[in-house]
């Protein structure tokens, strides 16, 4: 398990765009999904837990997983994005559920997940998400 000690690489390749800061908009926290399938899944989440969404709805997932967490608590969310024949799909796997957890300095604002998540499909599909209520980050992975 993962803890307040770990120090955290993160990858913020997206925020190097030049749209990004007109694209994105900072928010409070991150916003309760519509579906009441998302927010049955997101409230028994547990490690091992795993499947693919279109991207739209992985984010309101993991916005629901974040809004469901004690304060300092995070999840890491292992996910591949890829482009099938219907589009993107957004694999998961839940890793690690840790409390008491002190993110980095550079972690984001939700506002920046949906357009840092299509970065990274394009750019590295295979990454580490960090999410806790208010901050994502994406972990750099070890072999790079």
């Amino acid at each position: 398990m993962k803890s307040g000690a770990h120090q955290f690489v993160v990858d913020l390749g997206y925020l190097q765009e030049d749209d990004v800061f007109d694209i994105c908009q900072v928010v409070t926290n991150w916003e309760h999904s519509s579906s009441p399938f998302l927010r049955k899944a997101a409230s028994s989440i547990k490690v091992g837990d795993h499947g693919s969404l279109p991207p739209k709805a992985f984010v309101e997932l993991i916005s629901e997983i974040a809004l469901s967490l004690q304060p300092n608590a995070a999840v890491a969310v292992d996910v591949v994005v890829a482009s099938i024949d219907s589009g993107q799909m957004s694999t998961y796997a839940v890793a690690h559920i840790s409390a008491n957890v002190s993110p980095p300095l550079e972690a984001d604002n939700p506002g920046f997940c949906a357009y840092g998540l299509e970065w990274f499909a394009q750019n590295r599909p295979t990454i580490r998400m960090w999410i806790m209520q208010e901050l994502f980050w994406v972990e750099v992975a070890d072999d790079e």
